[in-house]
């Protein structure tokens, strides 16, 4: 296995917090271990978990300038669109794109609330977040 792949120099410095233990550990298995099969596959799922961890890390809104985070909707979309008045912490902007994705235009502010909790219940997840808020969404109709 290249061990190069569990370098993390070139990471930035919050992404190298988070590579840092992984490399460590690849590199005891390599000099403790003997050589067979096993170690190889514990070097390749240990290879993949922190893979895992960095992108997890990626994906957290509190990340300053991350790849992750969701593009605001282009004018069109906000076209007919009452902007209630969020509060200015992350999860606003990402409740926000929630329910224009679900299509609702003119939320009501318990609409809104909402959104915010399950931003909020997911730590920033907009994935997460939009599956919990469209299971919520179907519940309250029924």
């Amino acid at each position: 296995m290249n061990m190069e792949h569990f370098s993390y120099s070139h990471l930035p410095p919050d992404l190298a917090a988070i590579s840092k233990p992984f490399h460590d550990l690849a590199h005891s298995m390599l000099n403790t271990l003997p050589n067979c099969d096993e170690r190889i596959a514990g070097l390749r799922k240990l290879l993949e978990a922190k893979d895992c961890a960095v992108r997890a890390r990626l994906e957290d809104p509190r990340r300053l300038h991350s790849p992750c985070q969701p593009s605001p909707p282009d004018a069109t979309a906000r076209q007919g669109y009452t902007k209630l008045p969020l509060p200015d912490d992350e999860a606003g902007p990402i409740a926000h794109d929630l329910l224009l994705e679900l299509n609702i235009t003119e939320p009501t502010a318990a609409q809104v609330q909402q959104a915010m909790a399950a931003v909020r219940e997911c730590n920033g997840s907009r994935r997460r977040a939009l599956e919990r808020l469209r299971a919520q969404m179907y519940f309250d109709s029924l």
